[in-house]
């Protein structure tokens, strides 16, 4: 995966103020969308590989499944 996968997605991007684009996890939840790719770099940008990918925690797939259930990833 890389930066310009996501950006492609629909997973939710935004710029903060400090001019970094993010990954808008939940509601006021963001993550710097580079750490996000860094932590998931060798998967696709779907459900299925993000939630059986070594680095998911408990967290990741609790929000992997409501992205799921917005229709952000099928």
């Amino acid at each position: 995966m890389l930066v310009d996968d996501v950006r492609k997605s629909s997973i939710p991007v935004t710029v903060n103020l400090k001019g970094e684009e993010v990954i808008e996890v939940l509601e006021h939840e963001t993550i710097p969308i580079r750490e996000f790719v860094t932590l998931f770099y060798d998967s696709g940008v779907n459900f299925s590989e993000l939630v059986n990918h070594p680095n998911i925690t408990p967290r990741w797939k609790q929000v992997f499944e409501k992205w799921k259930q917005k229709g952000i990833l099928n």
